[in-house]
This record gives C-alpha cells, sequence and structure tokens, in this order.
C-alpha cells in the first residue's frame, strides 16, 4: 500500500487528508490527479452554492468532494487512524500565553518544567527587547 496527503494550509492554519492506493504513482501523476479533482469539486460548488462565497474557505467541502472524485475515478481509500493526538497554542511558552494553553501544556510538562520554560522565554523574550532599545538607527 502507498499513502498520499492531500492538505490546505494559509498562515497558522492546515487541513490534512489521508489516502491510500495499492499503486504507487509518482509526484507528478498524483498532482495532477488530485488538480484534476479539485477542479471538479470547485465546479460542483459552483453549481450548488447560490449565496456563499466559494473558495479554499471551505476547504472541507472542497476536500470531501475532491476525495470523493479519487475514490471514484481512480480507486483510492482514505486513511481510517487507530489513533491521533495533537497539540494546540502555544507557539512561544512564555507568560503571555492564554490561562487554558498553560493549563493543557502543564498536562504534558508539569508544573516545574512549564514555569522554568516560561521564565527562560520571559527571559529571552526581555532580552531581545534591550536588544532592539539599544539598537540606533544613526
Amino acid at each position: 500500500m502507498h499513502f498520499y496527503k492531500i492538505y490546505w494550509e494559509w498562515y497558522d492554519d492546515c487541513e490534512t487528508y489521508e489516502l491510500v492506493h495499492e499503486r504507487k504513482f509518482t509526484q507528478k501523476e498524483f498532482e495532477k490527479m488530485v488538480n484534476e479533482a479539485v477542479k471538479w469539486a470547485f465546479e460542483q460548488l459552483l453549481s450548488k452554492c447560490k449565496e456563499d462565497f466559494i473558495g479554499f474557505c471551505m476547504w472541507d467541502e472542497v476536500a470531501k468532494l475532491a476525495i470523493q472524485y479519487l475514490k471514484s475515478r481512480y480507486g483510492f481509500k482514505e486513511v481510517k487512524c487507530t489513533a491521533v493526538h495533537g497539540y494546540w497554542g502555544c507557539y512561544i511558552i512564555d507568560s503571555k500565553c492564554h490561562r487554558d494553553e498553560l493549563r493543557q501544556m502543564e498536562k504534558v510538562l508539569g508544573r516545574d518544567l512549564l514555569e522554568k520554560i516560561i521564565r527562560h522565554n520571559d527571559r529571552v523574550h526581555e532580552d531581545i527587547l534591550k536588544r532592539r532599545r539599544s539598537f540606533s538607527y544613526t
């Protein structure tokens, strides 16, 4: 079995769908099939959506239709994950993080390690600010 991934990303948002197929496709072959499927999906949305914007702002719908197309036309199957685990928030773990994000990170890291990381990152942030204030444009 060969695994394939389709995703859309924009700044800090990324949504991914994984597919599997018995055949190994080249990158170019796969891109061609996916582009064909996405084009078909947009055509379907254009015929159905009269009052909504059409674009990757509706990626879930685009992806569902494109995957439907890839499954029926090329025989792809969706990967069904047994378990998924991920993290959300706290790009830089510091005292400015939202309290809910810090609570979540405390569950993973423990209070002692979390506090050490926060102190470290707050210090790094302060050092950066000091260097910026001392920088002269002349």
